[in-house]
């Protein structure tokens, strides 16, 4: 129940604060797996700013994935070598066919990856952090919003029903 409040709050937020063009990804449960081809990315992108509005640092440990929720924890695991590393999702890709995940140089070093290029690797989910970051374009500033926390999704409904009255888009 946990899951589905948050993935509500989630999108409520993103919702008020993106006036319903944008919708969070619906995240899966801890233990998900996923196997596939790993990449790294690095220096086009470096200083840029990452799809969660992040400025990505390749030397840093991070990832970036099509659908997991920004702020997910994914154990990846080099299946060549064995070794592993924890990145947060915080970007979005990759945007070559057959990939499951980008790393960042940093981490990527850690497994072994930057050499070969690619590898095939197991993605588990191990955890989620809200990552809710909303811009005002006019300031510049970024902030995050957490509206609730509910056991019961009927009390998070409650709540998203009186902020939509409050908040309208």
């Amino acid at each position: 129940m946990r899951a589905v409040a948050a993935a509500l709050l989630v999108a409520l937020v993103l919702s008020a604060c993106s006036g319903g063009r944008t919708r969070a990804p619906e995240a899966p449960g801890r233990g998900w797996q996923e196997r596939g081809i790993a990449s790294w990315y690095g220096p086009g992108f470096h200083g840029r700013r990452t799809a969660s509005g992040e400025v990505y640092d390749m030397h840093g440990i991070s990832a970036a994935h099509k659908s997991l929720p920004f702020g997910s924890v994914v154990e990846v695991e080099n299946l060549d070598n064995g070794r592993s590393v924890k990145v947060r999702i915080n970007d979005r890709g990759p945007f070559v066919r057959g990939r499951v995940i980008d790393l960042s140089r940093g981490a990527a070093e850690k497994i072994g990856l930057v050499g070969p290029g690619t590898a095939r690797v197991r993605l588990t989910l191990v955890g989620t952090a809200p990552a809710v970051v909303a811009r005002d374009a006019r300031e510049g500033r970024e902030w995050v919003v957490q509206a609730g926390a509910f056991r019961e999704a009927r009390r998070a409904h409650a709540l998203a029903e009186r902020l939509r009255s409050v908040y309208p888009q």
